[in-house]
């Protein structure tokens, strides 16, 4: 699992809103894989094992502090201090996050992998779609983020 540290901070950083929610994210992850490797049966790639197990959990954890209204320790800080403006890398760092969450399930998905460097092919691996519909969507995808951002 030490080669995949990177896939799985990703992943987690992809679905947390906060430091304290990522690191619950990347320990809860750490915990369903272990808990889980004895059943890895090797049909497919173990990092594509590796994503799935990630993805679900943290899709998982979200379900639950949304049935449970947990709110995260940081929103109940901010509360009480001055927020600071963000710089302007920040503002685009949160309009691509946000356009992106805005995004229906599968489409924020191939996205995601995409960016993290997975080839169509490994895509089309891991969605169970073709690789033509792999491209057709992602050509969507960068279409529908540059119309909104212009």
């Amino acid at each position: 699992m030490d080669k995949h540290r990177n896939l799985i901070r990703q992943i987690c950083n992809y679905y947390s809103n906060d430091t304290y929610h990522f690191e619950d994210l990347v320990q809860e992850c750490f915990i369903a894989l272990s808990n889980g490797y004895n059943n890895f049966a090797n049909r497919s790639k173990e990092s594509t094992w590796i994503y799935k197990v990630c993805q679900n959990t943290c899709r998982r954890l979200i379900r639950e502090s949304i049935k449970y209204n947990i709110v995260p320790l940081s929103d109940l800080l901010i509360q009480n201090h001055t927020i600071i403006p963000e710089n302007e890398i920040q503002e685009d760092i949160t309009w691509i996050r946000d356009t992106i969450e805005a995004l229906p399930p599968i489409e924020k998905e191939i996205i995601i992998l995409r960016s993290n460097g997975h080839s169509y092919d490994e895509i089309a691996e891991k969605t169970g779609m073709l690789r033509n519909t792999i491209a057709t969507k992602l050509r969507r995808i960068r279409y529908h983020l540059l119309s909104r951002f212009h």
